[in-house]
């Protein structure tokens, strides 16, 4: 099928074994010389049936070359690479010498599209070009044109220009024709190849030998398909088939049943009644053989390197009419058996042509980088050997997973619900159990089609789509195989339902009373139309389930009239817009409505990234900056890092990066910063990194603000912009005891992300133990979430599930106020006028928590904090009003238990005491803009105790301010941002306290307004 690389972003958890990634700290994995079969294969027990003429078959090679390499049957049965091949070719040509007999040697078409031998080249490269050439070595008599030599004109062209040459007017493209210039510079379309080739045997027999491909439409420009029925009776054919050879050698890129060979059959029978004919196919993937009178024989060999096929044909006199005496085998791809028909012993077996091909393969697979290792598949996913959906299905693992996270990667249209469907098609090969390399991914999708919308479908349209083109493909198939529909399928080159209709029939003829035995290897068993046995070795079929032609991702958590995106294939789109606009009447949907969703191929959409994700030691990085994405050996060290990013985006020394990444499963699939000091925790099991440039501070106005009243300013807070930024060093942890407590371990500042909208403020869970003593003017040490370098994962509405606790390691934090000290601002400030819109907004950027009790009881109010000497804008009293909220806070009855106490954090702040003093004044710029600012509020679970009523303390202080230092514990500071402010409240009870900050760019009354939403308090009041 022409159709259908970052980044597969599967999701976390998913799995649980952490297995080696076997690979280098610069993320390279060198397979070394190839071993000759994964595991211990059974050899043949027959041996080949020799006639006058003997024919050695490939077909469908697709790239793969370097033969199958996994552990998984029946992947060792087709072990054997091209270097193995060509030995056995060699030494099967000395036995043909040696029996006083012909061999042929002839492939039937598409050398392009399959693994990474023919599609991974470098930018600027031509599919196939570098792996060709080792066909090229093989001493092939003829060769056919197969479809996809005609997807992308360039490879046309490239085949006409650099590869048919070699085959001495042997590459046969009898209906296939392709335009270039003339000497005049004039476009002429001439054949590809040969339209025939005449020649003689080693032992002087006359072949005439043809290459037809199948009724192609999916060429590109610039190339033609003619018809076969035309074909037939163009003067040229009829001129070629006039003399009379010793047989027609008949190949072509078609399958051996239903389809077309008979018209070129019936053309020659015509002229030549008894003359014997070979016919050679191809295309559907199949083992298959018919005979079309008893003096022909037609065979098709399969695909992938999985199969040589084998015919012998006994020659009678001229112009007898007896049938001939036939032979075929399917011989499986591999040493063992090459080395058993060419009675060679593995010492002996290696001819220098063979190893000059092997060990040209490695080197080019080395130097596409095939053999990098992204990370380990813990088991099989297959296609067709598991039910669709499942946890073992490719196809779930596909739609439902790995395609609509990676699509969400940098999308501006991510935030908006998604419904995707594709065809079953779109995934070609099984993945593996163990290393899944960039071959690998090759393999699996090689095809480049495009990922398409259109917006503003409703849910219930969008949904109803998929169900209705898999009931039109049902009805297909009960009503003829090759309707309509069909017919246009395959003619674009679609093999799919032929292909599966012969593995369902494969396994129904007691396919698991066989794998039942146990005594055979899963493989092919073919049943043909041919007298006798055909497999050279006896296998247990393949389990086969049925899936549908069309598959879709998971629906949306939206209402059915909710407008979304669906999201398709160009594959599909005219069959997708005929079925929307059935199941729909408010609009017709047409081409003009449709729009690129992301700039991402299916070939680029895969499971690289999704099994290296979860893997401990992962070995690689995909570092995104801008369009532009490369994968880089994954640094140790945060500095290291920032070289990297520099050197290949080439951006200047003096440029302040930043690092983001989504892939995470606490991340949710939103960009969340990775700090200095996170990174050297969390290296291990980063995939894919954003690289942005660090926004340079910029202001509209600047004020002196000293001692900011709580919730008195709805305004970010920075520092002005001519402040010279601290040095940003790593600070993994460092512990300060000088008082005996247990070591904590500190946090460096980060600033995440802004959110994808003004919703998206989450919480997270952190455990704070009980303090020893029970005074609740001393802060006790309180563990740090393991993830703490990743943030809060952001979401598009609150949270409100009940997190599961976590393991922690400690944290330090700075003394809390002392619970009966108002706090007394100077210098206040004013709102500016979009207060109003920051108190609608506030309830949504808060994530209310359901599992905490709720404190709703009369509060007294202190004295009210001075307004500050400076202001932007103006609020009217009673916004002022109810700004003025209380520093302390006291209920005049005992609280309830609350077992939750909430805090968000910054680790490294400036060391306060029990007693802290006021701070100095400082001077910070107030943003004109409040754009995204919305925070992650990190909650805390205590064990409760006997509930005291609560006394809550709340200030704010600028960062670089200096407190009391009276505490009984220091804290190291660390890097603070410039635009950074903390916002401490503090909620006391007999035997908890819990300290809330804000974290980057976030309003003030925002980040109140959150905290106080924790514990069920209006921060009005």
């Amino acid at each position: 099928m022409h159709g259908l690389k970052p980044v597969a972003r599967a999701i976390l958890l998913l799995f649980t074994a952490a297995q080696a990634c076997a690979c280098e700290d610069d993320g390279t994995h060198d397979h070394g010389r190839r071993a000759a079969s994964p595991v211990p294969l059974s050899p043949p027990t027959r041996p080949l049936q020799w006639g006058d003429i003997n024919i050695l078959h490939t077909t469908d090679t697709h790239g793969w070359l370097l033969g199958h390499q996994k552990k998984s049957f029946p992947e060792p049965n087709y072990s054997g690479d091209l270097g193995d091949f060509a030995s056995f070719v060699s030494h099967m040509k000395q036995s043909a010498i040696d029996r006083d007999a012909d061999l042929l040697l002839v492939d039937t078409g598409d050398l392009h599209d399959g693994t990474g031998l023919s599609d991974g080249f470098p930018p600027g490269g031509i599919d196939g070009h570098d792996s060709n050439q080792f066909l090229a070595q093989v001493p092939y008599d003829v060769m056919a044109i197969g479809n996809h030599e005609l997807y992308i004109y360039a490879n046309a062209l490239d085949m006409h220009t650099n590869f048919a040459p070699q085959l001495k007017g042997r590459y046969l493209t009898s209906n296939v024709n392709i335009t270039v210039a003339d000497k005049q510079g004039s476009p002429v379309s001439i054949p590809l190849g040969n339209r025939f080739a005449k020649f003689k045997t080693r032992k002087g027999r006359r072949v005439t030998a043809f290459g037809v491909l199948f009724n192609f439409t999916g060429n590109d420009k610039n190339t033609t398909v003619q018809q076969v029925s035309d074909m037939v009776n163009e003067k040229w054919f009829h001129d070629a088939i006039q003399d009379e050879p010793d047989f027609f050698l008949v190949t072509g890129h078609m399958p051996v049943q239903r389809d077309d060979f008979p018209l070129v059959f019936n053309a020659i029978r015509a002229v030549h009644s008894s003359t014997p004919i070979v016919i050679l196919g191809g295309h559907s993937h199949i083992r298959d053989c018919v005979q079309l009178d008893g003096r022909s024989m037609a065979l098709e060999s399969g695909r992938y390197m999985e199969t040589i096929g084998w015919m012998s044909m006994d020659l009678d006199r001229r112009g007898s009419n007896k049938d001939l005496k036939f032979s075929r085998r399917y011989l499986d791809a591999n040493r063992v058996t090459y080395e058993f028909h060419s009675r060679k012993r593995s010492s002996k077996f290696n001819t220098p042509l063979g190893k000059r091909i092997t060990n040209g393969l490695l080197d080019l697979a080395k130097r596409f980088d095939l053999d990098f290792v992204f990370g380990t598949a813990p088991q099989d996913y297959v296609i067709n050997q598991a039910p669709y959906p499942s946890n073992q299905s490719l196809l779930s693992l596909y739609a439902e997973q790995v395609v609509p996270v990676a699509l969400s990667v940098n999308n501006t249209r991510s935030s908006i619900p998604s419904y995707f469907v594709t065809n079953s098609g779109s995934q070609r090969f099984d993945v593996f159990a163990g290393p899944f390399t960039k071959n690998d991914q090759i393999v699996a999708s090689p095809f480049t089609n495009k990922f398409l919308f259109i917006s503003n479908v409703t849910l219930s349209s969008a949904t109803s789509v998929l169900p209705i083109l898999n009931s039109q493909g049902e009805l297909r198939r009960s009503v003829d195989d090759l309707d309509r529909r069909e017919k246009e399928l395959y003619a674009k080159g679609n093999i799919d339902i032929r292909f599966r209709q012969w593995l369902e029939a494969m396994d129904k003829r007691m396919g698991e009373e066989k794998r039942a035995a146990g005594n055979l290897t899963l493989g092919y068993v073919t049943h043909d139309s041919c007298p006798g046995v055909g497999d050279d070795i006896p296998h247990a079929p393949l389990p086969f389930f049925s899936f549908p032609d069309f598959i879709a991702s998971g629906v949306p958590s939206v209402t059915s009239d909710t407008p979304i995106d669906l999201i398709f294939v160009d594959f599909i789109q005219d069959q997708l817009l005929n079925v929307l606009n059935s199941v729909q009447k408010d609009r017709v949907f047409s081409a003009d409505d449709v729009q690129v969703y992301s700039p991402l191929l299916t070939n680029q959409v895969n499971f690289n990234l999704k099994f290296a994700t979860f893997h401990s030691d992962v070995c690689v990085l995909l570092l995104s900056y801008g369009d532009n994405m490369v994968f880089v050996g994954k640094p140790r060290t945060y500095e290291k890092l920032e070289r990297v990013a520099r050197e290949e985006f080439s951006l200047a020394e003096s440029t302040a990066v930043v690092f983001e990444t989504s892939t995470l499963d606490i991340c949710r699939q939103q960009k969340v910063r990775i700090s200095k000091g996170a990174y050297g925790a969390m290296w291990h099991c980063l995939d894919a990194l954003y690289v942005a440039i660090k926004p340079t501070e910029k202001s509209s106005a600047e004020v002196q603000v000293t001692n900011l009243p709580v919730a008195s300013s709805s305004h970010d807070v920075e520092l002005p912009a001519s402040s010279p930024a601290p040095v940003d060093d790593e600070i993994a942890s460092e512990n300060d005891d000088d008082d005996g407590d247990d070591d904590a371990e500190e946090e460096e500042t980060e600033q995440p992300a802004p959110p994808r909208n003004r919703r998206a403020a989450a919480n997270r869970v952190m455990s704070t133990p009980p303090p020893e003593h029970g005074d609740a003017n001393e802060e006790t040490p309180q563990e740090e979430d393991e993830d703490e370098g990743e943030g809060g994962p952001p979401s598009d509405s609150p949270s409100t599930e009940e997190p599961a606790n976590e393991v922690h390691e400690q944290e330090e934090e700075p003394s809390t106020r002392a619970i009966s000290e108002p706090v007394h601002e100077e210098n206040n400030e004013e709102e500016d006028a979009e207060e109003e819109e920051e108190e609608e907004s506030g309830a949504n950027a808060s994530a209310p928590v359901h599992d905490a009790d709720v404190i709703d009881e009369q509060q007294e109010t202190p004295e009210s904090p001075r307004r500050p000497v400076a202001r932007q804008e103006s609020l009217d009293d009673q916004e002022w009003a109810e700004a003025r909220a209380s520093s302390i806070i006291r209920p005049p009855t005992s609280a309830p238990r609350a077992p939750l106490a909430q805090t968000a954090s910054i680790p490294g702040s400036p060391t306060r005491s029990a007693k802290a003093q006021t701070p100095s004044n400082s001077e910070v710029i107030l943003p004109p803009s409040r754009a995204s600012a919305s925070s992650s509020i990190r909650r805390s679970i205590k064990s409760p105790r006997p509930a005291a009523p609560p006394v809550i303390a709340a200030h704010i202080y600028p960062p670089g301010s200096q407190a009391s230092e009276s505490s009984s514990r220091t804290v190291t500071p660390t890097y603070e941002p410039p635009h950074s402010q903390h916002l401490h409240i503090t909620i006391t009870y007999e035997d908890q306290s819990v300290e809330f900050k804000t974290r980057g760019r976030h309003t003030i009354k925002k980040v109140l307004t959150s905290a106080c939403g924790q514990f069920g308090l209006d921060p009005r009041r």
